[in-house]
């Protein structure tokens, strides 16, 4: 059983990277994928809109909602069936008949990838414009290990320097030895009033330069405020307004959707939010960088 070449050129073509969008996983990394309905058209154009699909079953364990979907489109032969599950949380945000929609969507969107929808979101390549998808590449066998190469022997230090013997210490000089009482004859000025000769005035010694005045170190950055500056800004716009909500936003979603106890539709439709089909969205992931900003705004007021 095999779909017909109009079919495989739709799904084998390049995804529109605007729709592609991201959400946050373990280890602080980041996953593609598709929303739902970018999954719905894509099969709409491929099969012509002459494709089916049907809840085989449905069951919950505790807070996770679990379905499992069949997906029939026409094959030249036979019709091609594929089958998957799909599955999503109940939380404060997401009540149960939101879970099982979300779970629906999840096991169709996962039933289209068997048929090679979105596959290459799976690869290690990205396609190049224009390309059809590319098969991840085979592991290559490992190398072998290199011998580490020899390290030359270190150089041979030269001898020390003899250290020079202090030099000896100075001799003091010897204090003057005062001259002999001589009497004093009548008549004869006494050594009081001789006037002493003075002693020639020393030149002063020249002042040494004054150090240069080092400039004022530049205060330091606070650190709350340079992670302030480093913060992402969940209002800002930009080249990737057509992206996907970023962590900083899907964080004040959730919070937003918390603090108000409203489930993620009904903040959604608070901001009137809609997609392609004109059918409301029904959770954050579903939403644009843009619309995300909007829904937030529409939360706070």
């Amino acid at each position: 059983m095999s779909i017909s070449d109009e079919a495989r050129q739709v799904i084998e073509r390049p995804l529109d990277r605007n729709r592609v969008k991201q959400r946050p996983g373990r280890g602080n990394t980041q996953f593609d994928y598709i929303p739902a309905d970018y999954a719905i058209s894509l099969l709409n154009e491929a099969f012509s809109y002459a494709w089916d699909s049907r809840i085989i079953s449905h069951t919950q364990f505790d807070s996770t909602i679990i379905v499992q979907l069949e997906l029939t489109v026409p094959g030249n032969a036979a019709p091609v069936v594929k089958q998957q599950f799909g599955s999503c949380e109940i939380n404060k945000g997401v009540g149960p008949g939101d879970a099982f929609k979300g779970a629906a969507s999840d096991a169709l969107k996962k039933c289209a990838t068997l048929l090679g929808v979105a596959l290459e979101l799976y690869s290690d390549e990205t396609p190049a414009p224009g390309a059809g998808f590319t098969a991840p590449k085979a592991p290559s066998a490992p190398s072998a290990p290199r011998s580490p190469a020899p390290t030359p022997p270190a150089a041979p230090r030269p001898p020390a320097a003899p250290v020079a013997a202090p030099a000896p210490p100075r001799a003091m000089p010897k204090p003057p030895v005062a001259p002999p009482s001589v009497p004093k004859v009548a008549g004869t000025p006494s050594a009081a009033s001789v006037p002493a000769p003075s002693a020639a005035a020393a030149p002063p010694a020249p002042r040494a330069p004054a150090a240069p005045i080092a400039p004022p170190a530049k205060p330091a950055v606070p650190a709350a405020a340079a992670a302030a500056a480093s913060r992402p800004n969940p209002f800002a716009g930009g080249s990737d307004a057509a992206a996907g909500p970023n962590v900083t936003q899907l964080n004040a979603l959730n919070n937003l959707s918390s603090k108000k106890e409203l489930s993620q539709p009904d903040m959604i439709a608070k901001a009137g939010i809609v997609d392609s089909m004109n059918s409301p969205k029904l959770t954050f992931d579903e939403l644009t960088h843009s619309e995300a900003i909007e829904v937030i705004k529409a939360a706070q007021q």
